[in-house]
């Protein structure tokens, strides 16, 4: 099967794959408490999302796996309203019960869009 690079994943999509069960995609606790750099991954008990912050910015980047019931789908957005792409696992059968392999991916993810939010934060006076 053809490798789908990252580029491919971080796209608008069809939000998620309605007929999948937990276990098929990435959740929200495979990713809490990560550190990339300086930003942690925490969970907001009232919103429901994972979001990646950083002692820099009030700002936060939200980036919650299976958002809102959609498996395999994860919106990254931060608390200013700014998006900066879909992760759609449910595009590529790969993916589909390969909790690992979503991991890796969701933090390759991660990774590329965490340069583009401090960027606006920095351009929006966000950042100290």
């Amino acid at each position: 099967m053809k490798k789908i690079n990252l580029k491919g994943l971080v796209t608008e999509s069809s939000h998620g794959d309605e007929n999948a069960y937990e276990g098929d995609y990435l959740q929200y606790n495979d990713v809490l408490k990560i550190k990339i750099g300086e930003f942690i991954s925490s969970m907001d008990n009232t919103s429901g999302t994972v979001g990646w912050d950083t002692s820099h910015t009030d700002v936060e980047l939200f980036a919650t796996p299976s958002w809102d019931g959609n498996h395999g789908w994860v919106p990254f957005d931060d608390s200013e309203g700014n998006h900066y792409g879909d992760l759609d696992f449910s595009k590529n059968p790969k993916y589909k019960g390969n909790i690992k392999l979503q991991k890796v991916e969701y933090l390759k993810a991660v990774k590329s869009i965490l340069p583009k939010f401090i960027n606006n934060m920095k351009k929006a006076g966000e950042w100290r």
